[in-house]
């Protein structure tokens, strides 16, 4: 902040300001992104409720609500047991970790409640599909009312536009359940820092800022699949999907209308996502280190070999 405040040249308004805010610590931004993407589960409004997260038992309570004929995930949606463990940890690693005390929780209930959530809805690690080697999508079991949630990758206005779409309603993108109801996780596709110890910070500031202008934040790659942190950059996505080119561009086909194209996103749609993008409030956090002590002590858990209190403590 101290190297954009005394640039003349940069305005921080001009940017996307959750996600600086969720870059900061103690109120500092040490790192910055270029772009991003959002990581999630979606569902409609009417089904799982106007939300951006949830706790186990706010989960487990509208799994109950469900239409005898609709389940809540799809157990073949390509999502093993130990994958979705690792997708709910991305949000819970803050909650299960406190990095300047060094201490962890994974011997507790919270973590616990993630283990067995990552058993009843992910599909076996060793498993092969019986169903003659054919893979359903989730988003066709979402479209046919089968399934209340998916998976959601979004990457730009049209992959929200298209999620929309699928489910034929307004939608709402939430994060894994957490004990804090964390809500879905921002992943920096890109993020810089500058050395304390370099002897060209403004150099390096002013290579960092190339990246950050209008050219770069509206270049050809950013524009199709990556979310842009310029608020101009942004908004043009958001116009581009709202007036879809008629050239035939890959980023508005869809496997899942009739036509084989995406409709034109509506105002309504495109207010819904950029609510949902000035919501975010938690960066993915991957910690190998941690994760794979749990991955290797877990599918002891997964395959009935052992209890969970005793692989909990394990890994604890």
């Amino acid at each position: 902040y101290s190297l954009m405040n005394k640039d003349s040249e940069f305005k921080k308004d001009d940017y996307l300001p959750s996600v600086f805010k969720m870059c900061e610590t103690d109120g500092k931004l040490y790192k910055i992104p270029t772009s991003f993407m959002i990581y999630g589960m979606a569902g409609a409004k009417s089904v799982i409720g106007d939300r951006t997260g949830w706790t186990m038992d706010e989960f487990d309570s509208v799994v109950k609500s469900l239409p005898k004929d609709m389940e809540m995930m799809s157990m073949d949606s390509g999502m093993t047991q130990s994958n979705l463990l690792s997708y709910i940890l991305y949000g819970n690693m803050n909650n299960l970790i406190n990095y300047k005390t060094s201490e962890v929780s994974f011997d507790s209930d919270a973590f616990r409640q993630l283990m067995e959530f990552a058993k009843t809805y992910g599909s076996d690690d060793d498993a092969v599909s019986d169903d003659n080697g054919e893979w359903v999508d989730p988003m066709e079991l979402a479209r046919n009312g089968e399934v209340a949630l998916v998976n959601a990758y979004i990457y730009g206005a049209s992959s929200y536009n298209e999620m929309t779409t699928v489910f034929g309603e307004p939608i709402s993108v939430v994060g894994y359940p957490s004990a804090n109801a964390g809500g879905p996780l921002c992943a920096l596709t890109n993020s810089f820092s500058i050395s304390s110890e370099s002897a060209n910070v403004d150099a390096c500031w002013t290579f960092i800022k190339s990246l950050l202008t209008a050219d770069a934040q509206k270049s050809d790659d950013m524009y199709s699949y990556e979310i842009p942190v310029l608020k101009s950059a942004f908004e043009a996505q958001i116009k581009t999907a709202m007036n879809p080119p008629k050239d035939g561009n890959n980023t508005y086909y869809s496997s899942y209308t009739d036509d084989g194209m995406l409709p034109a996103m509506t105002e309504e749609t495109a207010q819904a996502y950029r609510d949902l993008v000035g919501s975010l409030d938690s960066i993915m956090i991957m910690d190998n280190e941690v994760n794979s002590i749990i991955m290797e002590e877990v599918p002891a858990y997964f395959n009935d070999q052992k209890s969970a209190q005793d692989v909990s403590a394990l890994i604890q």
